[in-house]
């Protein structure tokens, strides 16, 4: 603002104002631009997303296949790592929220991915605590096992319900089926052609004569008792009162004899016999009006 004296001597102040036009056009083509960057930018993260939405989706449709194979197929045992499916199943909740977010949209596509997961995460639930493929193979042996155990308590238990050596029953009830092994005949002897050396003679069950000898180098006046095993001549002898001893072997199906040191006791001084049961691996013998029987123990080397 400038005063200064007129013409005719009175104050005149001169005020100087700047443009006062507004750059209207200027601000239009701010907007205009402002605005096709908005929308270029959003293009661009349209195409991002759904990028990663086609992603998600692929994804899903292999986890969904994963899942349905597992269930429509009980016979089929598909290991399937809960945990990582839980992760990949937060994985794509995760990123539906954030498509959502970002694009603003409540789209019914997006509340059909949300049900989707979340009934995915309720089967893969529902799987790990009753997976049926698994359950399936459980039934099946579990069935084999039953099969077994009743055939078990069958043959044996049902059989053995009362204590060896007991009489507290009420006599037999009823007999099980024949448990039978394959074996063969044998007698032992002595004649003046062998010397008095104990001689091994084979029956045939059909004939009932000898078909086969073989000649020892013991004497027989020296074996208390004798008995066969997988055709192997097991030769006793009494060392004492208490003491009965395995003390020669022959071995019809090598054609060997060894003398071998087998010791074990005897029940009373006399005994009348030795036999062994291959149906049970026991060792029998009949020891003045008792039944006595010995666990034996085989070389598995």
């Amino acid at each position: 603002c400038v005063c200064s004296v007129g013409e005719f001597g009175q104050c005149v102040c001169n005020v100087f104002l700047p443009d006062t036009s507004f750059p209207a056009d200027r601000v239009e083509h701010m907007q205009t631009t402002s605005n096709q960057l908005s929308v270029k930018v959003k293009l661009q993260i349209i195409k991002v997303y759904y990028v990663q939405l086609e992603v998600l989706l692929s994804n899903l449709s292999n986890l969904t296949t994963r899942v349905e194979s597992l269930e429509s197929g009980p016979d089929k045992y598909i290991k399937l790592e809960f945990e990582l499916l839980r992760i990949e199943l937060r994985e794509f909740e995760a990123l539906v929220t954030q498509l959502k977010a970002s694009l603003n949209s409540s789209s019914p596509a997006f509340e059909s991915l949300y049900i989707e997961i979340r009934n995915m995460s309720l089967i893969v639930d529902q799987l790990e605590s009753y997976d049926r493929s698994n359950l399936e193979v459980i039934r099946i042996e579990f069935a084999k096992l039953q099969r077994k155990l009743e055939k078990c308590q069958d043959d044996k238990d049902d059989f053995s319900n009362a204590g060896i050596g007991s009489c507290k029953h009420g006599g037999i009830l009823r007999i099980g089926k024949p448990v039978y092994i394959c074996v063969y005949i044998y007698i032992t002897y002595a004649t003046e052609e062998s010397k008095g050396k104990l001689v091994l003679g084979k029956i045939n069950e059909v004939s009932f004569e000898v078909e086969e000898v073989w000649q020892t180098s013991i004497y027989k006046q020296s074996v208390t008792n004798a008995f066969m095993i997988c055709g192997i001549l097991y030769a006793t002898r009494s060392i004492d009162t208490q003491t009965e001893e395995i003390f020669y072997t022959f071995d019809t199906n090598k054609n060997e004899e060894s003398h071998v040191s087998i010791p074990f006791e005897k029940f009373q001084d006399f005994y009348m016999y030795l036999d062994y049961n291959p149906s049970d691996q026991r060792l029998y013998m009949f020891n003045n009006g008792y039944y006595v029987y010995y666990n034996v123990k085989f070389n598995i080397a």
